[in-house]
């Protein structure tokens, strides 16, 4: 499809541009290199919503493996028309508009300006690479939920669609899916959907972990077993990354953070370090504060693990 700035006369043409580079690469898988170029950049870290400062309008949308927010699976529809739910930034609907990302998306729907959508496909260790959706437009706000109508190769939308029917068509996705075993090439990545019981860990690693760490969160204490989650410190590549000092047990919320990158531990005297962007909220006064381990040193996580996830996330 072709995005005529006589349509959009309002966008810079530099965001026009980077609109065109998504939708003429609708339906490719791309390394992150190629979203993430200085001197044309699709979408950014941290952000899952790349709202440029000289625009008004937000550029993109990116999903990511184990991300924070409960992000929709895409749905297609058969004409090459599609409709994602895409979570709002910040967890409270109530404070949509606190978030300038927010701001942006809104005065999309609007002004009806289009979006990129970008889903990651895998992850470190392995090539870090995203699916570029293509583009669509933002046709509904609700219960923190964007609802984006995506482009057919013939700039054709479907904004008829409703969640109604988005639910119904899912159940039939999720239903074929139900098999996936974590020993599959996808290397452990979990589906959108996933339940809590898999989000908390396989039942044996998670119960190792509870045990060597006498129940609670190793980071902040938090001795609640139902919010607590069996993180790997590696990604989960087969069951014998499942061992005991390839793993830490996790507050929900930290297991987040942890898979994002933004919190790490110094496997040099087991500290925690936090990334600066989280400075200023109420993680920042877990930054240098000394974990705690379990009573049998050989159930220690390990230093070397410790220091490729650092090392991973440049901490």
């Amino acid at each position: 499809m072709q995005l005529d700035k006589a349509v959009y006369p309002n966008l810079e043409e530099s965001h026009l541009k980077r609109l065109q580079w998504a939708a003429d690469h609708a339906g490719e898988i791309v390394p992150w290199s190629e979203l993430n170029r200085k001197d044309f950049m699709i979408a950014m870290i941290p952000k899952g919503i790349y709202k440029p400062a000289e625009s008004k309008y937000a550029l993109s949308v990116k999903q990511i493996i184990n991300g924070p927010y409960a992000d929709r699976t895409p749905v297609d529809h058969g004409d090459g028309t599609w409709t994602y739910y895409y979570f709002q930034e910040g967890h409270e609907p109530s404070e949509r508009d606190k978030f300038a990302t927010n701001r942006g998306l809104l005065k999309c729907m609007e002004d009806k300006v289009p979006v990129a959508v970008v889903i990651q496909q895998t992850k470190k260790p392995q090539k870090v690479t995203y699916l570029v959706k293509g583009v669509g437009l933002i046709s509904e706000w609700k219960d923190g939920y964007f609802k984006i109508d995506g482009f057919s190769a013939q700039g054709k939308v479907n904004t008829a669609y409703t969640d109604g029917q988005y639910q119904t068509q899912l159940e039939g996705i999720d239903n074929k899916t139900e098999g996936y075993e974590p020993s599959s090439t996808e290397d452990g990545r979990e589906k959108t959907f996933q339940s809590i019981c898999k989000r908390r860990g396989q039942k044996r690693f998670r119960n190792s972990l509870i045990r060597a760490y006498g129940g609670a969160c190793a980071i902040t204490g938090t001795n609640v077993e139902s919010v607590l989650e069996a993180a790997h410190i590696t990604p989960y590549n087969g069951e014998e990354s499942n061992h005991i000092t390839n793993g830490i047990l996790l507050r929900a919320d930290i297991h987040t953070l942890w898979d994002l990158g933004l919190i790490a531990i110094d496997e040099s005297n087991f500290t925690v370090i936090v990334n600066d962007s989280l400075m200023g909220t109420v993680y920042e006064e877990l930054s240098t504060q000394k974990i705690k381990l379990p009573k049998d040193a050989s159930e220690w996580p390990s230093v070397k693990c410790l220091s490729y996830h650092r090392n991973e996330f440049d901490l």
